[in-house]
């Protein structure tokens, strides 16, 4: 059977096109999505419309929410929190694991418990085994995480160690699909589902 993945980079956040937003913010470590980012969102909800999946995953980050939100609605599927995809705790952007979402899917339960400070090997071994655990029931997911956490599932699902200073692009999408055997790239970082 035809497993698919597609991992997705959240849609442009507030503080990008307001930089002055994080001196006024209450949470500056978790910026929503800006006009520009919802509106990126929509148009990956349009994207997936004509695409077959079970569940959707994404970060526990406000944006990363946002983002899959309106793809897992319009599936009809539930949404759920993984921390597993969250955002790189390094310690130049954060002074600990920071308060995020809750779960909003009651029945799941993601084994990940965030920890503080992370290293790029850190996050990317944490992208790789999350990637792995919720690929494994052979299920068609859409992950929807960071910069950091999507270049670690791409990396391990291409078998192959990911650069720090090659963020994807925001709002692109990858798709890998297998049948039985390893991890076939089918997108990698696609953006034209954002050209109006």
């Amino acid at each position: 059977m035809k497993q698919s993945v597609w991992i997705v980079r959240h849609a442009t956040r507030i503080d990008v096109v307001n930089p002055g937003w994080k001196d006024r913010a209450e949470r500056p470590f978790d910026p929503y999505l800006a006009e520009q980012g919802f509106a990126e969102a929509e148009r990956l909800k349009k994207f997936f419309a004509g695409e077959s999946f079970e569940r959707v995953y994404c970060s526990p980050f406000l944006r990363a929410v946002q983002t899959a939100a309106p793809i897992a609605k319009a599936a009809g599927c539930a949404l759920r929190v993984e921390p597993g995809l969250a955002e790189w705790l390094k310690s130049d952007w954060f002074d600990g694991v920071p308060a995020l979402t809750l779960q909003l899917d009651p029945s799941f339960e993601s084994p990940v418990i965030l920890s503080y400070p992370e290293t790029w090997d850190d996050v990317m071994a944490r992208s790789r085994e999350t990637v792995a655990r919720l690929t494994e029931d052979r299920e068609n997911v859409v992950l929807v995480g960071h910069g950091a956490s999507v270049a670690g599932c791409v990396a391990a699902l291409l078998g192959e160690r990911s650069d720090e200073s090659l963020p994807p692009p925001i709002a692109s999408v990858y798709k890998f699909t297998r049948n039985g055997g390893p991890w076939e790239p089918v997108l990698l970082a696609e953006t034209s589902h954002l050209s109006p």
